[in-house]
């Protein structure tokens, strides 16, 4: 018989709960990253995407204030100097303008 063994060890289950959300009336300060500038590997039309959602939540939500980053590297974490201004706003949404 073959035992596949987990390298990490024995895994852990642990409940955890959900972060406290605001309710969609209250939330005013939206945060957008996005993840990836370049042109390099094909057309990323991250600053249309980024209009796109900015209106959407307008027409959904009414004033809404937003800061936007964007990420100088699709494969790797947001810095976190990015990270840090985010520090704050009510909600962040992460997306790939593609």
């Amino acid at each position: 018989m073959i035992e596949i063994v987990d390298p990490r060890g024995v895994a852990v289950v642990r409940t955890l709960s959900l972060a406290v959300r605001p309710a969609r009336g209250d939330l005013r300060r939206v945060g957008l990253l996005c993840n990836d500038p370049s042109v390099a590997h094909g057309t990323h039309h991250f600053a249309r995407y980024l209009r796109i959602v900015r209106r959407a939540l307008t027409d959904r939500l009414g004033a809404v204030e937003f800061h936007e980053e964007t990420k100088p590297v699709l494969t790797r974490a947001a810095e976190q100097t990015q990270l840090d201004r985010f520090h704050g706003w009510q909600v962040v949404i992460n997306g790939l303008g593609k």
